[in-house]
Order: C-alpha cells, then sequence, then structure tokens
C-alpha cells in the first residue's frame, strides 16, 4: 500500500488503469449500494414525519432524493433497498407508489 503524492495528471493511462479506475468502482459502488439508498430513505421517513412530502409517485420522489448525488443509478435496486431501510428503520411501509403513501409499521 502507498500514498500517491505525484501529481495525478502526470499518470500514464496504465497507471490510471490499474490505480485510480478501481478506487472510483469500489467509491461509486458504497455511494450507489450504501450510502443513496440510506440517504433516500431518510429523506423520503423526514418528508413523511414533517408532512412536507409533494404529492409524487414514489420513483419521482426517489429521483429528487438521489439527483444530490448527480450519478445514474439502478432504480430497481435502490428502490428496493429503500422500501427495506423504511421498513425496518423508521417503521413505515409503502402502501401505494402512485402517488406515494405510507402506513406506519406498528
Amino acid at each position: 500500500m502507498f500514498i500517491r503524492v505525484e501529481d495525478i495528471v502526470n499518470i500514464s493511462d496504465d497507471e490510471f488503469a490499474k490505480l485510480i479506475e478501481p478506487f472510483e468502482d469500489e467509491c461509486y459502488k458504497h455511494l450507489h449500494n450504501d450510502i443513496l439508498p440510506e440517504y433516500v430513505a431518510f429523506y423520503l421517513a423526514t418528508g413523511f414525519k414533517m408532512n412536507s412530502l409533494s404529492c409524487n409517485t414514489y420513483k419521482i420522489h426517489i429521483n429528487s432524493a438521489s439527483d444530490v448525488f448527480n450519478i445514474s443509478y439502478d432504480y430497481e435496486f435502490v428502490r428496493n433497498k429503500v422500501t427495506k431501510i423504511l421498513a425496518e428503520k423508521y417503521r413505515l411501509r409503502v402502501i401505494s407508489e402512485e402517488p406515494l403513501d405510507f402506513e406506519r409499521i406498528v
């Protein structure tokens, strides 16, 4: 393991492919698989709790919350993970996706 101190602009394409691309891929996977779904679930749960979600579809709300990260993502994967987090962490069940509505899990 080493810390690269040289100017990253002056590396070869091969070095970039070996060093930087795998690093960026790992960061993207973590953002996509963990951070994004957690944030979207927090966004929706907080919006529901504060009665501040507009009357829109689940997909629109997920897309709106995800815009903060400015990345492409697998909607179905994120939707499924958000639904699970909402149920397990925030005790909210999606009862309608068009328009989005929840019920509290007791």
